[in-house]
């Protein structure tokens, strides 16, 4: 046999076995106690603008899918801003849930970096709104911060 074809089967022959040998490993999974912990923060929307001096008009806008939107966009642009794209990927941070009653927000979050989205927080002043011609004006106030979302449905009532 030539050299060169003996080198072809003795590099196949080793493929195959390296194939066999991963599909054996299972795969390990994490302990509770070497997973990150999430806490959940209730954030409350107050608006802050002159322009809409009707609540019930901003109440019906907080309800909409499309404040949702703007919202998380503010939040995880205040967030890369204060703590950069390293560690604002590592805070995790998602809105989890949009409380239409009342204009509550719920955010969660790595529990080490909680005060990080807290402070972060202070710096959204305005949401954009496409059916708004001039950005809303908002304050958004963190309320409560628990490690479960029962508790925060507890306090809502």
């Amino acid at each position: 046999m030539p050299i060169f074809v003996n080198c072809i089967i003795k590099m196949n022959k080793t493929k195959q076995i390296k194939k066999g040998a991963a599909k054996e490993s299972p795969t390990k999974i994490l302990k509770n106690s070497l997973r990150e912990r999430k806490r959940y923060l209730l954030i409350k929307i107050i608006p802050f603008s002159r322009d809409l001096p009707d609540y019930n008009l901003l109440n019906n806008t907080l309800e909409s899918a499309k404040i949702h939107d703007s919202l998380s966009r503010a939040i995880i642009h205040t967030a890369k801003l204060l703590l950069g794209i390293i560690s604002s990927s590592r805070a995790g941070t998602r809105i989890m849930k949009n409380l239409s009653n009342k204009g509550y927000i719920v955010i969660r979050c790595n529990r080490t970096y909680v005060d990080y989205i807290k402070s972060s927080l202070s710096l959204i002043t305005e949401i954009s709104l496409p059916g708004l011609k001039n950005p809303l004006k908002i304050i958004a106030e963190p309320i409560l911060v628990s490690g479960s979302l029962h508790k925060i449905k507890e306090r809502l009532g």
